[in-house]
């Protein structure tokens, strides 16, 4: 994982993206790509401009999956060897309850019975980690499959010691082999990861 310094720019490819929008997408855009520079660096990949597919997507150099996320007070990016692993996805989001009405779009019955079976846990809404875990599978899911699904298309069940199973009649066959998803919370923030092996 990678996170940028606060005064990252765009190279002249990348701008060309964003050249109409609001500064604080600019900014956001900048850090996502600063991110995945520094991300794939790690991994010994010279820097480049990081572009995006139709469907916004960032293009990855070849060999290479990754995931870039950010919120209003933290921006980072994961990359990996196809090799090592077929896809990955990674979100990040305060650590507050969803806003008002939100919770019915993002999940059921079945789901809203495990989350009030689940541990209080100070700081910890567990409505909107499901909202951040299902958004990570999302970003894993969709660069394998380009299949589009709802929040209600997927079901996620947590355990206390950071992981997270996730189940999905229209997903079966992604799901089949090795998948792992994860969670932490840490400094008000709650991340979230799903990777395919």
């Amino acid at each position: 994982m990678a996170q940028p310094d606060v005064n990252a720019s765009l190279w002249p490819e990348e701008e060309d993206l964003v050249r109409h929008a609001v500064d604080k997408r600019r900014q956001e855009f900048a850090l996502g790509r600063a991110a995945a520079r520094q991300a794939l660096a790690g991994l010994g990949v010279a820097a480049i401009a990081i572009l995006r597919h139709e469907d916004r997507r960032p293009i990855w150099p070849q060999g290479f999956v990754g995931s870039i996320t950010h919120c209003d007070s933290f921006c980072g990016a994961v990359v990996a060897r196809e090799s090592d692993m077929r896809s990955i996805g990674f979100d990040a989001e305060p650590a507050k309850p969803l806003p008002e009405g939100v919770d019915r779009i993002i999940y059921g019955e079945e789901e809203a019975a495990h989350f009030s079976a689940l541990p209080a846990w100070t700081g910890l809404s567990w409505p909107k980690l499901a909202f951040s875990a299902k958004e990570a599978f999302y970003k894993c899911f969709y660069p394998v499959t380009q299949t589009r699904l709802g929040f209600r298309d997927v079901r996620v069940h947590f355990t206390a010691d950071g992981a997270f199973e996730i189940a999905s009649d229209e997903a079966t066959a992604f799901l089949n082999g090795t998948v792992q998803g994860r969670w932490l919370m840490r400094d008000g923030l709650m991340f979230t990861s799903f990777v395919k092996i």
